[in-house]
């Protein structure tokens, strides 16, 4: 449990110290004892808070449910991963194709250059029906957060939804970014992420969203998207063969 106590009696200490009567000071040092506090026992927090969020409703109040989301937020390894747990308990990833659950799960990862959360109008009605219970599911989450004074979640972002729709379906990387004022390298880190958290939702086994995180994980992760550089010593690789490269 992140214990309050701590941070109350440092915030109210009416010692008058130096660093007390700097305010910047003492600002700089109740955060530091703020972000000790709270780290080890962030994981345990999150699942007090899932908890809660399972008490007002956010997801079903049942037992099993209860312990469904704890679980999950021990397996799920992202900054994201309380949204991930609560969307996946709440059902909302199950009736997705191949296609559409990675364009959904990219809304988790994808961080506008600019405060942009308007949905976006090229996505389906599926997928933005999707997005604003999604939405509505962040902010509950927040609010929670709030309460137990952790960090917040991000709002879900769908501006490359539809770009990774159609990485999924097969389409090349020209096509995928024609029209779009996403870079390149931009669409292959986002869709790397996206992988990764397939591939953790594929192990959880919980059917019929892992079977279809299983599916998806081939369709996502090809061609650039799965390319991995490799990695030299710099003292062992003579320079003329580093020069021989297939392209």
């Amino acid at each position: 449990m992140w214990n309050s106590d701590v941070v109350d009696e440092e915030s109210e200490d009416d010692d008058s110290s130096d660093d007390d009567k700097d305010p910047r000071r003492r600002r700089d040092n109740d955060n530091v004892l703020r972000k000790d506090a709270v780290k080890p026992n962030l994981a345990s927090d999150k699942v007090q808070l899932s908890q809660g969020a399972l008490k007002r409703n956010i997801v079903n109040d049942d037992k099993v449910k209860l312990n469904s989301q704890a679980q999950i937020l021990k397996e799920i390894h992202s900054d994201q991963d309380l949204l991930t747990a609560a969307t996946i308990v709440k059902g909302l990833l199950n009736d997705l194709t191949i296609e559409e659950l990675p364009a959904v799960l990219s809304s988790f990862i994808y961080q506008p250059r600019r405060d942009e959360y308007e949905i976006p109008g090229n996505i389906s009605s599926k997928i933005r029906e999707r997005a604003k219970e999604l939405s509505i599911l962040a902010n509950e989450l927040i609010n929670l957060e709030m309460k137990y004074k952790l960090e917040y979640v991000r709002l879900p972002h769908f501006g490359v939804a539809e770009q990774v729709r159609k990485w999924a379906q097969g389409e090349s990387l020209q096509k995928v970014l024609k029209n779009s004022d996403l870079a390149p390298g931009d669409f292959v880190r986002v869709a790397k992420q996206v992988t990764d958290l397939l591939r953790q939702i594929a192990k959880l086994k919980i059917d019929p969203i892992s079977q279809i995180a299983r599916e998806s994980v081939h369709r996502v992760n090809r061609g650039v998207v799965a390319y991995e550089p490799k990695v030299f010593d710099d003292q062992d690789l003579d320079f003329d063969e580093s020069l021989n490269v297939s392209s």
